[in-house]
């Protein structure tokens, strides 16, 4: 009787096993059945990022196709240009392949942010990030005076006048700041620098080139009033004047 008993308790044991097998295999048809449905699915999807990533690519290169670049400043994926014959700067993001293309002449200032706080502005404020010489300013950027405070958030903030946009950011982002990144934007900094410098020194020309027509316009006006030159002389000069500006 005990040797019929322990026959059917091996029957069973070898009937739960092969259940047990059975499941198991059973998983594994159905994972491997997902693999494949999800590679499937995936295909179509990779082949269009791809296809938007080569557009996005192309669109950039059209973009800058006209233009020239004297120099050019990297760090990773920041790429600033400076074409002076067009007489633009570019700020190029390669990882999201982006362009913003700003006119010398409506720069109106730049400044530097380390964890959010300005440390310099207009060729102002405390030492420049990094110990490092930023070219044109003769300010150091990066000798920090918090000595302590470690730099995880580094900015340049590029402000126009552009009304359709009026300030550009260029972000670094890292657990601690390489002296490239605070050399990149030391560089970047000097540069725009040099280019806020030229346009205040243009608009000073210009403004006392219109100064000096408005005193001989004042002076054509006496030279009228006084009868020494009649009115077509007057608006004959007048016009010359007029054009100058």
């Amino acid at each position: 009787m005990f040797s019929i008993m322990g026959l059917i308790i091996i029957i069973q044991i070898k009937n739960l096993f092969s259940i047990i097998l059975l499941i198991i295999m059973f998983i594994i048809y159905l994972l491997a059945m997902f693999s494949l449905i999800q590679a499937w699915y995936n295909t179509p999807r990779k082949e269009v990022a791809r296809n938007e990533l080569e557009r996005m690519r192309k669109n950039q290169d059209n973009e800058l196709r006209n233009l020239k670049f004297d120099k050019e400043i990297k760090f990773q994926n920041n790429v600033v240009c400076f074409d002076n014959t067009n007489n633009v700067l570019v700020i190029r993001d390669n990882s999201k392949f982006t362009n913003d293309i700003i006119k010398y002449t409506d720069i109106l200032e730049c400044e530097i942010l380390e964890n959010n706080n300005t440390v310099l502005q207009d060729g102002l404020g405390r030492a420049l990030i990094g110990g490092v010489i930023a070219g044109g300013v003769g300010a150091v950027v990066g000798a920090n005076t918090r000595k302590t405070e470690i730099i995880t958030d580094l900015k340049i903030r590029i402000v126009t006048k552009n009304s359709s946009k009026s300030s550009y950011m260029i972000w670094l982002k890292s657990k601690e700041m390489s002296k490239q990144a605070f050399e990149f934007v030391n560089e970047v900094y000097a540069m725009i620098k040099n280019i806020i410098s030229k346009n205040d020194i243009t608009k000073n020309e210009i403004n006392n080139s219109n100064k000096g027509i408005l005193e001989q316009f004042e002076d054509l006006q006496n030279l009228k009033n006084k009868g020494i030159i009649t009115q077509e002389e007057f608006e004959e000069k007048k016009k010359e004047l007029l054009n100058k500006i």
